[in-house]
Protein backbone atom coordinates (compact mmCIF):
# COMPACT_ATOMS: atom_id res chain seq x y z
CA UNK A 1 0.00 0.00 0.00
CA UNK A 2 1.35 3.32 -1.01
CA UNK A 3 1.76 6.12 1.70
CA UNK A 4 -0.50 9.22 0.11
CA UNK A 5 1.36 11.26 3.30
CA UNK A 6 4.94 10.65 2.23
CA UNK A 7 5.41 14.00 -0.23
CA UNK A 8 2.80 16.32 2.04
CA UNK A 9 5.30 15.34 4.86
CA UNK A 10 8.28 16.55 2.59
CA UNK A 11 6.58 19.50 1.14
CA UNK A 12 6.12 20.84 4.75
CA UNK A 13 10.11 19.88 5.88
CA UNK A 14 11.18 21.78 3.26
CA UNK A 15 9.57 25.41 5.02
CA UNK A 16 10.71 24.11 8.28
CA UNK A 17 14.50 23.96 7.61
CA UNK A 18 14.31 27.44 5.38
CA UNK A 19 12.42 28.71 8.58
CA UNK A 20 15.45 27.32 10.91
CA UNK A 21 18.30 28.33 8.19
CA UNK A 22 17.26 32.40 8.72
CA UNK A 23 16.68 32.28 12.18
CA UNK A 24 19.87 31.31 12.87
CA UNK A 25 22.09 33.50 10.28
CA UNK A 26 19.93 36.83 12.06
CA UNK A 27 22.40 39.07 13.26
CA UNK A 28 21.45 41.46 16.16
CA UNK A 29 23.03 44.73 15.99
CA UNK A 30 24.56 45.30 19.45
CA UNK A 31 25.50 49.36 20.02
CA UNK A 32 29.26 50.31 20.35
CA UNK A 33 30.79 51.73 23.15
CA UNK A 34 31.95 54.95 21.44
CA UNK A 35 33.93 57.83 24.06
CA UNK A 36 35.46 60.92 23.53
CA UNK A 37 39.32 60.93 23.64
CA UNK A 38 40.11 64.40 22.00
CA UNK A 39 40.23 68.04 23.68
CA UNK A 40 37.70 70.24 23.69
CA UNK A 41 36.21 70.57 20.41
CA UNK A 42 33.27 69.98 17.54
CA UNK A 43 30.90 67.03 18.24
CA UNK A 44 31.78 66.50 14.10
CA UNK A 45 35.48 65.71 14.84
CA UNK A 46 35.77 61.84 13.59
CA UNK A 47 39.08 61.93 15.14
CA UNK A 48 38.08 62.93 18.82
CA UNK A 49 35.88 59.98 18.95
CA UNK A 50 37.11 56.58 19.80
CA UNK A 51 35.50 54.78 17.03
CA UNK A 52 37.50 56.96 14.96
CA UNK A 53 34.02 58.37 13.43
CA UNK A 54 31.25 60.20 14.19
CA UNK A 55 28.84 57.92 16.22
CA UNK A 56 25.56 56.50 15.34
CA UNK A 57 21.99 55.50 16.28
CA UNK A 58 23.92 52.27 17.27
CA UNK A 59 26.69 53.34 19.68
CA UNK A 60 26.65 54.64 23.09
CA UNK A 61 27.96 57.47 23.68
CA UNK A 62 30.30 58.51 26.44
CA UNK A 63 31.65 62.08 27.21
CA UNK A 64 34.08 61.57 30.51
CA UNK A 65 36.49 64.04 30.88
CA UNK A 66 37.00 67.54 31.52
CA UNK A 67 36.51 69.13 28.22
CA UNK A 68 33.74 71.29 25.97
CA UNK A 69 32.25 69.19 23.16
CA UNK A 70 29.95 71.81 20.98
CA UNK A 71 27.13 69.90 18.15
CA UNK A 72 27.71 72.45 15.24
CA UNK A 73 24.66 71.70 13.45
CA UNK A 74 26.40 70.74 10.33
CA UNK A 75 25.17 67.06 10.46
CA UNK A 76 21.97 66.08 9.12
CA UNK A 77 21.15 64.76 11.81
CA UNK A 78 22.46 63.43 15.78
CA UNK A 79 21.01 60.36 16.61
CA UNK A 80 22.87 57.93 19.27
CA UNK A 81 21.55 54.92 20.97
CA UNK A 82 22.76 56.32 24.62
CA UNK A 83 24.16 59.35 25.99
CA UNK A 84 26.46 59.50 29.47
CA UNK A 85 28.23 62.68 30.57
CA UNK A 86 30.93 62.47 33.17
CA UNK A 87 30.83 60.08 35.90
CA UNK A 88 30.88 62.47 39.15
CA UNK A 89 33.85 63.36 39.57
CA UNK A 90 34.81 65.09 35.52
CA UNK A 91 32.92 68.17 34.42
CA UNK A 92 32.70 67.87 30.73
CA UNK A 93 29.95 70.58 29.24
CA UNK A 94 27.55 69.69 26.12
CA UNK A 95 26.96 73.07 23.84
CA UNK A 96 24.54 73.21 21.62
CA UNK A 97 26.67 75.75 19.03
CA UNK A 98 23.52 76.32 16.52
CA UNK A 99 19.64 76.33 17.22
CA UNK A 100 18.65 72.53 17.51
CA UNK A 101 14.95 73.54 17.45
CA UNK A 102 13.97 75.65 14.53
CA UNK A 103 16.51 73.49 12.50
CA UNK A 104 14.59 70.17 13.98
CA UNK A 105 17.87 68.50 14.75
CA UNK A 106 17.65 67.34 18.66
CA UNK A 107 20.55 65.47 19.99
CA UNK A 108 18.36 62.16 19.81
CA UNK A 109 18.46 59.19 22.06
CA UNK A 110 16.78 56.29 20.22
CA UNK A 111 16.80 53.30 22.48
CA UNK A 112 18.77 54.20 25.76
CA UNK A 113 18.79 56.29 28.30
CA UNK A 114 20.38 60.02 28.60
CA UNK A 115 22.42 60.13 31.72
CA UNK A 116 24.22 63.29 32.88
CA UNK A 117 26.28 63.19 36.32
CA UNK A 118 26.84 65.49 38.75
CA UNK A 119 29.22 68.77 37.46
CA UNK A 120 28.14 68.16 34.01
CA UNK A 121 26.87 71.46 32.31
CA UNK A 122 24.45 71.24 29.09
CA UNK A 123 24.41 74.66 27.51
CA UNK A 124 24.18 76.61 24.38
CA UNK A 125 26.19 79.68 22.21
CA UNK A 126 25.20 83.10 23.59
CA UNK A 127 22.59 84.62 21.56
CA UNK A 128 23.65 87.91 19.65
CA UNK A 129 21.70 90.84 18.57
CA UNK A 130 21.27 89.54 15.41
CA UNK A 131 19.72 86.30 16.82
CA UNK A 132 19.24 83.59 18.05
CA UNK A 133 22.66 81.40 18.22
CA UNK A 134 22.06 77.82 20.09
CA UNK A 135 19.36 76.23 21.54
CA UNK A 136 19.37 73.22 23.15
CA UNK A 137 16.72 70.09 22.22
CA UNK A 138 17.10 66.60 23.14
CA UNK A 139 15.15 63.60 22.25
CA UNK A 140 14.57 60.80 24.17
CA UNK A 141 13.02 58.01 22.07
CA UNK A 142 12.18 55.24 24.53
CA UNK A 143 15.05 55.36 27.36
CA UNK A 144 15.37 57.43 30.68
CA UNK A 145 16.41 61.08 31.17
CA UNK A 146 18.65 61.35 34.38
CA UNK A 147 19.71 64.73 35.10
CA UNK A 148 22.26 65.32 37.90
CA UNK A 149 24.26 67.75 36.47
CA UNK A 150 22.88 71.41 35.35
CA UNK A 151 21.20 73.12 32.51
CA UNK A 152 22.87 76.41 32.00
CA UNK A 153 21.51 79.27 30.20
CA UNK A 154 22.30 81.82 32.36
CA UNK A 155 23.42 85.01 30.22
CA UNK A 156 22.65 83.26 27.01
CA UNK A 157 19.29 85.02 25.98
CA UNK A 158 18.99 88.08 24.00
CA UNK A 159 16.96 91.32 24.90
CA UNK A 160 14.36 91.84 21.69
Amino acid sequence: MRNILAPIKFVLFIPLISLIVLLLNTKQVVAAAVSWTGVSGNWETAGSWSSGSLPTANDDVTINSNVTVSITGSQASYIINSLTLGNGTTTPTLNFGFDAVSTNKPLTIDDGNFTAYANTIITHTVATTSGIVGRINILVSTGNFTLNGTINVNNKGKIL
